[in-house]
């Protein structure tokens, strides 16, 4: 099992809030003192305005940052690129996009080999409130 930890997010932290608390918390979990953490924009098309939040927010305070878009993939060897993480941070909107970009560039068979659990990063299944509140219904959405 690899080190890395994957942190999957659909809003808060840096992208919402004023409050560092959140995003604080991610960079704690690495235990490390300057985490290399990189944002994976997939989901939102690899947008700039996220990435530039991402970078101001991380970089200001001592992380390594990183960003690897897939839309416009730049990043030739992305196996050792996310192997060198301390953290992934996968930004939210389109979820069965995300899920299609990976698998045409590979990153699930990455994540697959080197033994993060499926239920934590490719193989799930995403939920659907019918509300706005969390306490309402939720059913399984199909990828």
């Amino acid at each position: 099992m690899t080190d890395t930890h994957i942190i999957a997010l659909g809003g808060g932290g840096f992208s919402m809030e004023n409050s560092p608390l959140l995003d604080d918390y991610i960079i704690s979990i690495s235990g490390e003192k300057n985490p290399r953490i990189c944002f994976i924009p997939t989901a939102c098309g690899d947008a700039d305005s996220y990435s530039i939040r991402f970078y101001r927010r991380f970089a200001s305070v001592g992380c390594y940052a990183f960003d690897l878009q897939l839309v416009r993939r730049q990043i030739s060897d992305l196996e050792s690129f996310i192997l060198s993480m301390d953290i992934l941070y996968v930004g939210g909107g389109n979820t069965a996009n995300m899920l299609a970009i990976w698998r045409e560039h590979g990153v699930d068979t990455i994540l697959k080999k080197h033994g993060y659990p499926a239920r934590y990063s490719v193989e799930y299944r995403p939920v659907q409130f019918a509300g706005s509140n969390t306490e309402l219904p939720i059913r399984l959405v199909q990828d």
